[in-house]
C-alpha cells in the first residue's frame, strides 16, 4: 500500500506555566528539528491552561506513513525527542490520527511547516477590469 499524508495530534501535560516558560523556546526549537521526511510539518498549535499550574499542550504533526498506526509511531517519536527539554507527562498524553485533509497534505508536502504560518493569497478579479 503506498504511503499517505495523516494528521496526527498530540495533546500532552506540562508540570506548569513556570516551569514551561523557561523551557518553550527550546520546545520549538527541537519540535522543528524533528521535521525530516517521513516527519512533513510538526507545530505547537495551542496551550490549554487548566488551573493555576495546569498546562496541556497541543501538537499537529503531519507525517508520511503507510497506516495510522505507523503515522501514530513517527509522530510519537517527534514528541520524544523534543520532549527532553523537560517536564512533559507523556504517559498522560493523548493522541489522535486520521488522514490529512487535502490542502493541508498538498502544502504541506511541498512547503513544510511554513505553510501554515503564510496561507496562500487569494486575488479576485474586479468587476470591469478585463
Amino acid at each position: 500500500m503506498a504511503d499517505q499524508t495523516f494528521a496526527v495530534t498530540v495533546e500532552v501535560p506540562h508540570s506548569g506555566r513556570a516551569a514551561w516558560h523557561w523551557v518553550a523556546g527550546q520546545f520549538a526549537d527541537e519540535l522543528a528539528a524533528q521535521v525530516i521526511p517521513p516527519v512533513l510539518a510538526a507545530d505547537l498549535v495551542s496551550e490549554i491552561r487548566r488551573g493555576r499550574d495546569g498546562l496541556r499542550l497541543r501538537i499537529a504533526v503531519t507525517v508520511r506513513a503507510a497506516d495510522a498506526g505507523q503515522a501514530v509511531t513517527l509522530a510519537w517519536d517527534a514528541l520524544q525527542a523534543a520532549s527532553e527539554v523537560g517536564g512533559f507527562d507523556l504517559a498522560g498524553a493523548t493522541v489522535e490520527a486520521g488522514p490529512a485533509p487535502l490542502m493541508l497534505s498538498y502544502h504541506r508536502a511541498r512547503l513544510g511547516s511554513r505553510a501554515r504560518r503564510r496561507p496562500p493569497r487569494l486575488t479576485t478579479a474586479s468587476p470591469g477590469r478585463g
